[in-house]
């Protein structure tokens, strides 16, 4: 899905990130979101934006645990972890949340997130592990 269109004439586009592992015989091949924008209508731009943020942009190591699955008739290979999601309003940070991960017997669970509130100052945090 790229795009979304209700009654109205109000617009959400979907971004994704393609990526392919050519390290072995076999293309492994997963998609992953990596922008959404929402609120725009006709001619405006969208007001809203999310981005997601995969573990490759904080050149860390890829995950040990990769999934690897047929299902859908070719090779898909999960190999990244969700890092960041940033949303924003006109370009602006609103909502910048960061999540780290705990690795435990060779699988990798959610450790913990936290958010930042940048016009105050805050920071709000949740310890999963």
């Amino acid at each position: 899905m790229n795009e979304v269109v209700d009654a109205y004439g109000n617009t959400t586009r979907y971004r994704y990130q393609l990526d392919e592992d050519t390290s072995s015989a076999e293309l492994g091949r997963e998609l992953y979101p990596s922008r959404i924008e929402y609120t725009s209508h006709a001619n405006l731009a969208a007001a809203y934006s999310v981005d997601f943020v995969l573990d490759d942009a904080f050149a860390e190591t890829r995950r040990p645990d990769r999934m690897i699955a047929g299902r859908a008739g070719f090779k898909v290979e999960t190999r990244h972890l969700l890092r960041a999601v940033d949303v924003r309003f006109q370009g602006s940070d609103i909502l910048p949340i960061r999540q780290s991960w705990l690795g435990r017997f060779r699988a990798t669970w959610p450790k913990g997130c936290s958010r930042a509130k940048p016009s105050a100052g805050c920071q709000y945090s949740a310890n999963l592990a």
